[in-house]
């Protein structure tokens, strides 16, 4: 699908970046976190890579890159498009 993207304020969260018109879901927000068990229910995290942060897996350099990707929101109309580019074994 292509979803809108758009600078929201969030109570919870502060700045966050909100995904638009997506069918049977609401309040989708992309923000930064580094568990996605701890920090994210149904949203979407940014960050650098993964690591380990207190014997968990984690999501690193999600501050800076979340900076970054605010920045770059600022000038632009944005899309998420998500693409299901799954192709079985032998086709």
């Amino acid at each position: 699908g292509v979803y809108p993207l758009n600078q929201h304020n969030s109570h919870h969260f502060g700045e966050v970046v909100k995904v638009d018109n997506v069918p049977h879901r609401t309040r989708i927000l992309i923000h930064k976190g580094n568990n996605p068990l701890n920090d994210s229910r149904g949203c979407i995290l940014v960050g650098a890579k993964l690591g380990w942060l207190g014997g968990s897996t984690a999501i690193l350099n999600s501050s800076e890159v979340f900076k970054g990707m605010m920045a770059y929101l600022d000038d632009v109309d944005a899309t998420l498009i998500i693409e299901d580019c799954y192709m079985p074994k032998g086709e």
